[in-house]
């Protein structure tokens, strides 16, 4: 019985070590995604991870293009004849389109971790307040006109001066500017 320990316990160290860079690859991006993306998601208002999600995106696809083009000119630099040049042009193809989904993860939270670093200092937006029935109170809620979305309360702090406000008053929300021009770190002045 001892035997058969060994031997899958030698197999098993021959897999980790052949595969130890997937792993790697596969631990760094469970821990991004399921948690840091959503702590520092926690810091911005929805708009606002939104903007970033999409700027990281934008930049993420032009890098895989512009890389896959160089590489395609570069295979293409070497065929020798019209079969070859579509089996290159599918590979790159091939290759880029799996490289968006596994770096789609890490460009976000570069720029997350970007976006931290204060450059601005405090950043004042005026918004207004409506009042919604829910469960028999009144509570506040913050439209913002420029996005045209409710404000969540969970991503604000200093709520509890929200109580007297009336519908159709002004909420001043001071944010930190981060370095790639992102506001965060809301709460109410």
């Amino acid at each position: 019985m001892r035997v058969v320990y060994l031997i899958a316990g030698s197999n098993m160290m021959k897999v980790l070590k052949k595969y130890r860079f997937t792993i790697i690859l596969m631990l760094v991006l469970v821990v991004l995604s399921f948690l840091f993306i959503p702590e520092q998601q926690n810091l911005y208002l929805q708009a606002d991870f939104e903007l970033l999600k999409n700027k990281s995106g934008t930049l993420l696809t032009w890098t895989i293009v512009i890389g896959a083009l160089i590489i395609l000119f570069l295979a293409l630099k070497k065929v020798e004849n019209i079969n070859e040049a579509a089996n290159v042009l599918l590979g790159v193809a091939a290759l880029a389109i799996p490289f968006y989904f596994i770096f789609q993860t890490p460009f976000l939270s570069a720029f997350l971790i970007l976006n931290r670093i204060e450059v601005g200092g405090r950043v004042d937006k005026k918004y207004t307040t409506a009042l919604f029935l829910e469960s028999d109170q009144q509570t506040p809620m913050i439209f913002d006109f420029r996005t045209k979305k409710i404000l969540s309360f969970e991503k604000v702090r200093n709520t509890e001066k929200l109580k007297n406000l009336k519908s159709g008053d002004t909420v001043i929300i001071s944010f930190s500017k981060g370095l790639l021009g992102f506001t965060f770190d809301p709460g109410i002045k």
